[in-house]
């Protein structure tokens, strides 16, 4: 606090300020917090900003790349396994994760009545293991649709 018992210096812009400037906070000696309202305003913005553009990098990183399947559904991946996904009006839906052979993939696109077609039948068989195609998707010349 300042000589003035109705003014205080934000600890952000250090602008002095009138106490109403600042929040109350009980926790503090002097009852308000140490940033003026603008300021805790700014960070607040800043933060929320920062967070959605990490959510976004996550979402995309997640996901990395997928092949459009027959009709509602897509094949996609991350750094750990395939997922089979069904569209559902303006999401997806994840049916199955697999991570070990493109036989077990065909095996659980076959049972959930999944067509494919000659395309992504010779895609996934190109790659016996997940790994396989991990290491090798991003080379083979085929893109995200």
């Amino acid at each position: 606090m300042n000589d003035n018992q109705h003014t205080k210096r934000c600890g952000r812009c250090s602008h002095v300020l009138p106490l109403a400037a600042f929040a109350k906070d009980a926790s503090r000696k002097d009852g308000r917090a140490n940033k003026c309202r603008t300021c805790k305003r700014k960070m607040n913005r800043e933060n929320y900003e920062r967070q959605k553009e990490n959510k976004m990098n996550q979402e995309q990183e997640k996901v990395i790349c997928y092949l459009d399947l027959i009709g509602k559904h897509r094949l996609a991946y991350d750094s750990n396994q395939w997922f089979v996904q069904r569209r559902h009006k303006a999401s997806w839906s994840t049916l199955a994760y697999v991570g070990s052979t493109s036989d077990t993939l065909l095996r659980v696109i076959r049972e959930n009545g999944i067509e494919l077609t000659d395309m992504a039948r010779k895609v996934i068989t190109m790659f016996p293991r997940f790994l396989d195609w991990k290491r090798t998707w991003p080379d083979s010349g085929f893109k995200a649709a």
